[in-house]
């Protein structure tokens, strides 16, 4: 799909969901007082043992919180070791998870927040439209995969080298590049220390993205790839999504001739501590997978990936 087709889609998207919205919002007059402490809401399904939460945890923690405090707005029902210490470091720490986009809005405007920054606003249970009744004066987009058309939308922070300079056109944010993008701390399972068919003596390609981003033409890469290693395998999982039947009869009716050859991991366990089983990952496209990537390069599990303009 060319740019200029997602950016008109991406134009109508707002035009049908997002326009008109920023008065629907009751929001206290702004005191522009450069003594006063700043206020930021930070917008996200993800404070918890996931990415963009391990991501923003060093930064958040290093704040100095005499010059800032946090409103954590969390849009996700579970709890675990990383979100309690979102909570413990917010001046507030706000359950949203079922309310409207216009209601979490009216939260951070009741906070006189001074920035809101939306985390990853294109994924999961995020909601960007959120943005659309612009809840604080100042608002920022942060670890999502590209611009939008949400004129609400005052910058995006990108690194420096994933905002190609010929697209600076397309969308309305302003781009912040950073020189650093990812401030992760290290995951707590230990790396591979050599690939694992040096011990069993065969090669395993495998693919930990989800089961949506496995369209025909990444099935028709995978039958080409089994086609000419013979003695390779294939190794599928993603959460406990292939226990599903209706996804695993997609996948073996698609390779017929090598259904001997893959192997559906139809566990819980977490991706992580399977690395073990791969010996080279095989990304996904047109939507790739950005986070399997950065984890699985954590574990030192290479992945081959297309080079293009989507995400």
């Amino acid at each position: 799909v060319p740019p200029s087709v997602i950016d008109g889609i991406h134009r109508e998207w707002y035009r049908r969901w997002g326009a008109n919205r920023r008065n629907m919002v009751r929001r206290l007059p702004y005191l522009l007082d450069p003594n006063k402490k700043l206020k930021i809401a930070l917008v996200s399904s993800d404070w918890r043992n996931h990415p963009v939460g391990r991501n923003f945890l060093p930064i958040y923690k290093a704040v100095d919180r005499s010059q800032i405090d946090f409103v954590v707005m969390q849009q996700h029902g579970l709890k675990d070791e990383i979100s309690q210490q979102y909570e413990a470091g917010a001046l507030k720490f706000i359950p949203t998870l079922g309310y409207a986009p216009q209601s979490v809005a009216q939260m951070i405007a009741n906070e006189n927040c001074d920035i809101a920054v939306h985390f990853a606003g294109r994924f999961d249970d995020n909601r960007i439209m959120i943005a659309a009744h612009k809840p604080a004066p100042v608002q920022v987009s942060y670890l999502d995969a590209g611009r939008f058309h949400i004129p609400e939308l005052d910058y995006l922070i990108v690194g420096r080298r994933y905002a190609p300079r010929d697209l600076a056109e397309m969308g309305t944010e302003r781009i912040l590049g950073i020189p650093r993008f990812y401030q992760h701390e290290p995951i707590s399972p230990k790396p591979l220390t050599h690939p694992p068919f040096t011990e069993r003596g065969f090669f395993c390609f495998g693919s930990y993205n989800s089961p949506v981003k496995i369209n025909d033409q990444v099935l028709m890469a995978w039958e080409r790839i089994l086609e000419a290693c013979p003695r390779s395998f294939l190794y599928l999982r993603y959460r406990n999504e292939f226990a599903s039947r209706d996804i695993a009869k997609r996948i073996l009716d698609a390779l017929p001739e090598y259904k001997e050859r893959i192997m559906l991991d139809m566990g819980e366990k977490d991706h992580l501590t399977q690395t073990q089983h791969v010996d080279l990952h095989l990304d996904t496209f047109p939507f790739c997978g950005p986070t399997t990537s950065f984890e699985l390069a954590w574990m030192g599990v290479p992945t081959l990936t297309k080079r293009g303009d989507t995400i």
